[in-house]
């Protein structure tokens, strides 16, 4: 067998690798690092999200800043507003004392 193999080796032709373009191989490493970029973007989008939420958590909880949890909730509070006639005209949801929704049913 490795009379065979070695015959055979020797008979076929030589092995020829395939060289992409250059415009081709350039295309590829820009497709790399346009995703190099992406995953970037992504940790730091992530690392600011973080940061935020740190934020939000130490010193949104102190009295001094009652009115900066003001100043993010009026978005909120507008869309509550927008909204709200839309969930009291619907049948079986009635609005309760405390501003939230109950599943009775009308009468």
């Amino acid at each position: 067998m490795m009379v065979f193999s070695a015959a055979y080796k020797r008979s076929s032709v030589p092995e020829v690798k395939y060289h992409r373009p250059p415009e081709k191989q350039a295309s590829r490493h820009f497709c790399i690092y346009c995703l190099h970029i992406l995953f970037i973007l992504i940790f730091f989008f992530l690392f600011l999200l973080f940061f935020f939420f740190l934020f939000c958590f130490v010193f949104l909880h102190t009295k001094r800043s009652s009115r900066l949890i003001c100043l993010l909730a009026a978005p909120f509070e507008r869309l509550q507003a927008l909204t709200g006639p839309l969930l009291r005209s619907q049948p079986g949801r009635v609005l309760d004392d405390k501003g939230g929704f109950s599943s009775r049913g009308p009468g």
